[in-house]
Parts: C-alpha cells; sequence; structure tokens
C-alpha cells in the first residue's frame, strides 16, 4: 500500500514498472505475446543446454592469454599424473595401461560436462584402494573374471550410479559422511596405502593372501620378511621420500617469498632423475632394484565391459562406496577452488561429469576415476584457468605413452613406491586431527578413533559400512532433535515511535505489537529475562515433523516440570526471608515439591512479590512430579512461540492437537503464538481452527499481554533473584 506525502502521492518505482508492464501487455496483440513466450521457452531450452554442457559458456568467454597458462599446466600435470597413474596400478590390482586408460580419455571428455575448471581427475589413491580390494575380493571367491575385467566394471558401475545420483539431484551426498568419521576413514586408508608400499620401498617378496587382508595383517606380513630386504632398493625408496615430503616443506615454507618454487613439478623432476640414475648405474642388472621394465602400451579395443548379472550384483556395494570416498574429495576442490575463483558449480552437474568420464573410462578399458585434491593444487599453482588444461593433460598422457615406453622402462619401482607412499601421506589432515583434540570435542573424538581402528584393523569395507552407519546414526539423532527455549520478557531499550511517518502504513497487529515496550527472548542468552508466575512461555526452533513430534512432547513436560520447581524454589526462598526475619517455622518437602501453607502471620502476602492464596491440589493416583504439574498457583497456562517453526507435516498437526487437547483436560490453558498463514490453514482443513481460535496470536508479545491482562494481580520474577 502506498502512503501519501505532504507534496503529493509518489509512486514506488518498482510499482510504477510493473504497472507499465502490465499495461504494455494489455496492448499487445495474441501473435506478439505468443512470440514472447516462444522466445521464453527458447531461453529456457538454451539456459539448460549451457547448464548441461559448462563448456560453452566457459569457450564464449575464454581469453587467449589464458592458453599459454593452459598449456603449461596440462603439461605439468600429466607428466605427473602418468607416474602416478603406473604407481597406483600396485593399489588397484591391475595393468599399467588400464591404469593409463584411465589418465587420458576421461580427462579429454571431462571439460564437456564438467564446471570445475582447477579439478584435476584421474586415478586417484583412495578409489584405487577401493577398486584393488574388490578386484582381490571377487577374485579370491572365483575366478570367472579377470581383475581387468572386474575395474572396468566396476568403474561402468560407478558411472551409471553418479549419473542416476545426479539426475536425481543428489549432490548433497558429500555431506552425508560427517567430517571426523572421514577423515578417520581417510587416516585409515592412509595407513593402509603406506602399509602396502612397504614390500615395494625395500624391495620384500610377500606371500600370496587368501582373500581380503587388513592392514595389521599385510604389516605383519611385511614384517615377518623384512630379512630379506634389499639395501639399494631401500636407499633409493626412502631417498625418494624423503626428497617429496622435503620439496612439500620447502615449497610450503619459502613458497611466499620465491613464487617460483610453486611451479617446479617435484614428481616430474624425481621420475626424469630416477630414469637417468637407473639407466646409467644399470640398478637392475647390477643390484637387482626391480624397475617398470617393457609393459605393452597398446591401447585397449574399446567395447562394453562385462556385464552379467552376478558380476553386476557383486559390484553394487563397492560403486557406492566409491561414489562417497571420491565424490567426497572431487567436491572438496570443486567447492574450495569454485569459491577463490569466482565459480559454484552444481553438486547435481559434478556428478554427471565425472559418472560421464567413468563409462569413458570403461568402454575404454580404463578403471574408476575421481578427482585428486594434490594434483588440483598444482593445477592452481602452475596457473590452470579453464578446464582445457585436462583435457591437454590427457592427450598428452596418451602420446606419452606411445612414445616413452622405451624411457620409462628403466624407472625403479620403489621410486613408484615411494610416489604413492608420500601421497598417502599427503592425504592425513593433521590440522583437523589436532583441532578436534585441542577443543576437546570426546565424542567426535570417539567416532574417529572407530572408524580409523575399524578401517586398518578389518577391511575398507567394513571402515566405509562403520563409517556411513555413524553418519546415518547421527543425521538421524539430529534430525529429530527439535530445540526448544523458555523464553522470558526484556524490556526494550528503544521502542518503535508509531506516530512518525516511514513512508508506509502498518497494519493494526504491526501498531499493537509496536505498542508493547517489551520482547520475548530466551533465557540463555538473558538469564536475567522475568518470567510470569504460573505461565511458562516456551520457544520452538525448528520444524516440527512426524519424526520430532514425540521428542518435542517430552521435552515440554521436561520444562514444565523445571519450571514449576523454579517457582517452588522461589516461593521457598522467599518465605524462608520472612520466617528468619519473623521466627516463624517453614514446612517443605523438597523431595515431593509440596508446600503446606501454616497459619504464621509471617506467611501474610505482600503485592508485590508473592501470594498465599493458592491452595495445594491433589489429585488422586498422580506421581509427586505430576502433581506439580497440576498445581494451578504454579502452572496453568503453556504459550508455544511457533515463530522459529518453518513447517508442519500431518502427523505433526494431529499429536499438535492431541498435545493441547490433553493439557486443556487438566486445566492449562494452551496459547498459540507466531504460527504460520500455511500452518493455520492446516488446521483449519482438519477442523480444529474453532478450537484454537480464541487462544490465536500474530506474536509472543501479544499473546502475552493478553494473558496478563487477564490476572489479577500478575506476579513477574526473574530466573536468579
Amino acid at each position: 500500500m502506498l502512503a501519501t506525502h505532504p507534496k503529493g502521492f509518489l509512486k514506488d518505482p518498482k510499482q510504477t514498472a510493473l504497472e507499465s508492464g502490465v499495461s504494455k501487455v494489455a496492448m499487445m496483440s495474441s501473435d506478439e505475446v505468443v512470440k514472447i513466450q516462444d522466445a521464453q521457452s527458447g531461453g529456457d531450452t538454451q539456459r539448460f543446454i549451457r547448464s548441461l554442457f559448462p563448456l560453452i559458456d566457459q569457450m564464449k568467454t575464454y581469453n587467449r592469454k589464458f592458453f599459454l597458462d593452459d598449456v603449461i599446466s596440462s603439461f605439468t600435470i600429466a607428466f605427473i599424473l602418468l607416474p602416478q597413474a603406473i604407481a597406483y596400478t600396485t593399489l588397484a590390482k591391475v595393468g599399467v595401461m588400464q591404469a593409463c586408460v584411465a589418465a587420458m580419455f576421461p580427462l579429454i571428455f571431462y571439460p564437456i560436462f564438467g564446471a570445475s575448471r582447477q579439478l584435476s581427475v584421474g586415478p586417484e589413491a583412495v578409489v584405487a584402494v577401493v577398486t584393488g580390494s574388490t578386484v582381490v575380493e571377487i577374485m579370491a571367491s572365483t575366478s570367472a573374471y579377470t581383475a581387468s575385467q572386474i575395474a572396468s566394471s566396476l568403474a561402468f558401475m560407478v558411472g551409471v550410479v553418479c549419473i542416476g545420483v545426479g539426475v536425481c539431484r543428489g549432490g548433497f551426498v558429500d555431506n552425508i559422511l560427517s567430517g571426523y568419521l572421514l577423515v578417520g576413514f581417510v587416516l585409515g586408508i592412509s595407513n593402509l596405502i603406506c602399509i602396502e608400499q612397504i614390500p615395494g620401498l625395500f624391495g620384500l617378496t610377500l606371500p600370496p593372501a587368501e582373500g581380503e587382508s587388513s592392514a595389521l595383517d599385510k604389516l605383519q606380513g611385511a614384517i615377518n620378511v623384512f630379512g630379506t630386504a634389499n639395501g639399494v632398493t631401500a636407499a633409493v625408496g626412502i631417498s625418494n621420500v624423503i626428497f617429496l615430503l622435503a620439496m612439500r616443506r620447502i615449497k610450503k615454507m619459502y613458497k611466499a617469498k620465491y613464487p617460483i618454487l610453486g611451479k617446479i613439478p617435484d614428481i616430474l623432476v624425481l621420475v626424469v632423475l630416477m630414469i637417468g640414475i637407473s639407466a646409467a648405474f644399470d640398478l637392475n642388472g647390477k643390484y637387482k632394484v626391480k624397475v617398470l621394465g617393457t609393459f605393452d602400451n597398446k591401447l585397449p579395443i574399446p567395447g562394453l565391459p562385462l556385464l552379467n548379472g552376478d558380476l553386476v550384483g557383486r559390484l553394487i556395494q563397492p560403486a557406492f562406496i566409491t561414489l562417497l570416498v571420491g565424490f567426497v574429495e572431487s567436491q572438496t576442490v570443486t567447492k574450495k577452488f569454485g569459491l577463490h575463483f569466482g565459480y559454484f558449480p552444481s553438486g547435481d552437474q559434478e556428478l554427471v561429469a565425472l559418472g560421464s568420464i567413468n563409462l569413458v573410462s570403461s568402454l575404454a578399458g580404463g578403471m574408476a576415476l575421481f578427482g585428486s585434491l594434490p594434483r588440483s593444487r598444482i593445477l592452481v599453482n602452475m596457473g590452470a584457468k579453464t578446464v582445457l588444461a585436462n583435457a591437454m593433460a590427457g592427450i598428452i598422457v596418451l602420446v606419452a605413452t606411445q612414445v616413452l615406453g622405451p624411457v620409462l622402462k628403466f624407472l625403479p619401482k620403489p621410486t613408484l613406491s615411494g610416489i604413492v607412499f608420500a601421497a598417502a601421506l599427503g592425504l592425513i589432515e593433521f590440522k583437523e586431527i589436532g583441532f578436534v583434540f585441542r577443543i576437546r570435542s570426546w565424542a567426535e573424538v570417539i567416532m574417529f578413533l572407530i572408524t580409523w581402528a575399524v578401517t586398518i584393523g578389518f577391511a575398507i569395507t567394513t571402515g566405509i559400512i562403520v563409517c556411513l552407519g555413524f553418519s546415518a546414526l547421527l543425521i538421524i539423532r539430529r534430525s529429530t532433535e527439535a530445540p526448544l527455549a523458555v523464553i522470558g520478557r526484556v524490556k526494550m531499550n528503544l521502542v518503535a515511535n508509531n506516530d512518525e511517518d516511514d513512508g508506509y502504513k502498518k497494519d493494526a497487529a504491526q501498531l499493537e505489537l509496536d505498542s508493547i515496550p517489551y520482547r520475548y527472548q530466551d533465557l540463555v542468552n538473558h538469564p536475567y529475562a522475568e518470567l510470569l508466575e504460573g505461565v511458562v512461555a516456551v520457544r520452538i526452533m525448528s520444524r516440527i515433523m512426524f519424526y520430532n513430534i514425540a521428542n518435542i512432547r517430552r521435552q515440554l513436560r521436561d520444562l514444565i516440570h523445571a519450571q514449576c520447581l523454579l517457582v517452588l524454589e522461589r516461593r521457598k526462598g522467599i518465605r524462608d526471608s520472612r520466617m528468619s526475619r519473623n521466627g516463624g517455622r517453614n514446612n517443605y518437602d523438597s523431595a515431593s515439591g509440596d508446600v503446606r501453607y501454616n497459619g504464621h502471620p509471617s506467611m501474610a502476602a505482600l503485592a508485590q512479590d508473592d501470594d498465599t492464596a493458592g491452595v495445594k491440589v491433589d489429585l488422586p493416583g498422580k506421581a509427586a512430579g505430576d502433581q506439580i504439574e497440576d498445581d494451578p498457583t504454579l502452572f496453568n497456562t503453556l504459550v508455544l512461540d511457533f515463530r522459529g517453526c518453518t513447517e508442519l507435516d500431518a502427523w505433526a498437526v494431529f499429536l499438535l492437537h492431541n498435545i493441547f487437547h490433553s493439557f486443556e483436560e487438566h486445566g492449562v490453558r494452551v496459547v498459540i503464538c507466531g504460527m504460520r498463514d500455511v500452518q493455520i490453514q492446516m488446521f483449519k482443513r482438519a477442523g480444529w481452527y474453532e478450537d484454537m481460535a480464541e487462544d490465536l496470536f500474530p506474536s509472543v508479545e501479544q499473546g502475552m499481554a493478553a494473558i496478563e491482562s487477564r490476572i489479577q494481580r500478575p506476579r513477574w520474577y526473574k530466573k536468579r533473584w
């Protein structure tokens, strides 16, 4: 509604524009309206296409100055990704080319659907471990499938699950895993990876294991054969780990002072250096240091992976586990660098993109892949600006595997183990672990330790199931919680002046609210707020649904009981004070909460603080706690402030009506304040509105004012006296 201005009528510009637009539409012909609707429909189609293919918008805004940065970044990440992919074959239990294929074609296709410009996709340590665990578990139970078939089929299943979850708007799944549960799981995975690299670092040969082994079993096996370690192999492996960790530390300490350090690809430097040393000193021939050797660099023939009913059934659970652990890390990169560079990719879109590249990897004969946080950091440090860096890196890896085979055969295997070992140490979130211990959040510490212990003590699948189970319990528990707060009145320092003309007319309800010099706040933040004796005012601060209504009912009873005890304690304190002055005696049963008034003159009421006119109501068959709540001098009115309640469902409405009716049967008046129109409509449709209409108020301030006006001698008190 527009307000009258002393100099004339001033219209709201938005209203003027709206009226102008309406008049223009009214003057249009039907053909013109149809053309506008077609244009809008076309615009919606274009927006959908652009959201499905983010590359379109990136290419429209592509700056030629970005090209050199993308090229440099792509070369760097390609020559880091290639040795990593080869190294991860020991984790995934697959051949070299199957891991390399996952570092080629998926990277080329990711820019089509992927919106995260700095996400480096490819084989990743945790996903490789889950793949290897799945391969070992299935091959231990049946010889019908090869490791290559299992890995490719798993990648296909991961792709299908990712796309399905993305289409169903499940981009929130990265929030399912609780923070410190995930930290505990990743810590267990990193420990497992480090233990698995011990044989490669020291040149040990372990006896074949039967089925899937835990990290502790593998550590025990390595200790049993540690006496057969190769000294030169150990020297190469340990020195490589030290080099990578030292470079990581040096970059962290001096990158701000010497930015060029951030652009040094330490893994690439190490690989080139060790290939040269291996070839020059013949580490394999003279010192028995295992090398990568000649490998078949022929690309697999593209085609559908093996997908029979038995194998698909075995891969459903690993596919979901791979989705969870892989998508969590990918979304961490997407959110972190998206916020830094000013773009906000949709989680649903990223699921579709990651699912698509897993399908591509599977069809090309590769393994499952996701985003990598360490490689993404390198990509950012090298100055990558768009997703084209990923595509060019995939092409470079493809060319390198076909051209550099004669060179890569000299690469020592302890170097590959060292690369994986250092990458696994990088997974450990030392800051997060130290933080949770520092703030002494023992509940999260316990969950973190349990998840970590289960992961290293049993198996990866057991660890992720425990992690998911804990997360599900936490989510269910927290969703059933319904925060309630006892509220009291706090005097406003500044009261709105209703006579002041602010340009808009206020309705009667707002004018009435502005005339009340008090507001109602919770006692936690305002411990000296005033309470009205006989009245319990409660603010509901969550939605009320079928899963938390019982919790709300229990909390209401507990709060009412506590407030009644508070009134009794207040009365006892006042009477004790009077009788200490007058020599009287007070009979107070603290166990039952019963106050028996005697005839001593000191019990005479003072108008400002107490009244002894009430009589104890003793209902037969009631426990002491129930008697407290049935005493009208202690509790006669319940005020429910629905201002913080955002949603009600049908079952909540049904049970709320029962709760209201139950209180009224015990002589307690229920006053409802701040309920939204849509919630009131639900009570109207249920036919219960007439029962509550008299005690329904727009705000708790107005409801409490109405209650106070009906009490002859309202007694306000503070929780602390």
